[in-house]
């Protein structure tokens, strides 16, 4: 029995080798692995195209050097269409100094200079517009001066751009004399005090002029934060009311002058005080009214002296007699 157990698998091995061995299994396998080399083929290729494809989008340039790269063409467009235009120029004057080979040509010359310092002075101005320092450009539709101009004399010539910014910057300059009127009349509402200088109509207005209005007015507020005990404005105008009822003074104008007399009158009247004390001996710290009970005390004393002498001169019958 253990000999037939034994031997069982012998006959299945022998099956499956049956079974390898057949035409059916044999072609099954074979065209397996056609696929998977075929795969493996396409999935290499495939990887290639990817690691050239990588390839491709590492070599293009980006949005932002996509975008200066245009600017860069169009600038040379527009300097390869300027050369075109002088080298025509150039070209036609040739041929007119061919035909008119007696004619001088001191004109013509001279004209090419003028435009050779026109187109400097261009380059000037647009190096200028264009510098970091200078103001930031504020597209708006211009008040005026870029539609009287002809349009055949700025178009393509690459410098049709500066038109609206240099209006933009004289309409800028222009409404510097509305600002310096607002803050004239703010620095008469917040410090009267102050006198600003009279501009004069035939000067422009200048920016240290604004920004010594803006310092003025800042310093008074500054101030007016460091010392919080300053009485306010109508605290003031109450005060000088007040001198110009006590005083009898009908005006502001009245103010100084009367105000100076109190102050010299007080000063005579301090000085005779001063004075007053020094004679009869008393202290600097006496009040008035000691000082006037003194002064009286004094008088008594002296109408009572010479009511004596009088009456040791004449006697009392004959005091009498001339009084009565």
């Amino acid at each position: 029995r253990q000999y037939k157990e034994n031997e069982s698998p012998s006959e299945e091995e022998k099956d499956y080798r049956s079974l390898d061995a057949s035409p059916t299994y044999k072609g099954l396998l074979m065209s397996l692995q056609n696929q998977l080399k075929e795969s493996k083929s396409k999935i290499d290729a495939l990887l290639s195209e990817k690691l050239n494809l990588q390839r491709d989008l590492e070599t293009r340039p980006t949005q932002h050097e996509l975008r200066l790269y245009k600017q860069q063409v169009k600038k040379l467009e527009k300097a390869l269409k300027k050369n075109i235009k002088l080298q025509d120029l150039i070209s036609q004057k040739k041929a007119e100094d061919l035909e008119r080979p007696d004619e001088p040509s001191k004109d013509n010359q001279q004209q090419a200079l003028i435009d050779q310092r026109y187109f400097q002075v261009l380059n000037s101005i647009n190096s200028i517009v264009h510098n970091p320092r200078a103001p930031v450009i504020i597209y708006k539709q211009s008040k005026g001066g870029a539609q009287h101009f002809n349009k055949d004399l700025v178009q393509d010539c690459g410098f049709e751009h500066l038109i609206p910014i240099i209006e933009m910057w004289a309409d800028q300059l222009t409404s510097l004399k509305d600002l310096y009127k607002s803050l004239k009349i703010l620095s008469a509402e917040l410090v009267p005090w102050h006198n600003l200088k009279k501009q004069d109509e035939n000067e422009g207005i200048r920016i240290e002029d604004l920004l010594f209005i803006v310092d003025t007015m800042l310093e008074e507020v500054e101030n007016k934060e460091k010392d919080s005990n300053m009485p306010n404005l109508k605290t003031l105008q109450a005060i000088v009311s007040h001198f110009q009822k006590l005083f009898d003074v009908p005006s502001l104008n009245g103010v100084y002058p009367r105000m100076n007399e109190v102050y010299t009158r007080l000063g005579e009247m301090n000085n005779a005080v001063r004075n007053l004390q020094e004679l009869l001996e008393l202290d600097s710290s006496s009040s008035l009214c000691m000082l006037v009970n003194t002064v009286g005390k004094l008088c008594r004393l002296v109408n009572e002296d010479v009511n004596e002498q009088v009456m040791q001169v004449l006697g009392p019958e004959d005091l009498q007699r001339y009084l009565f």
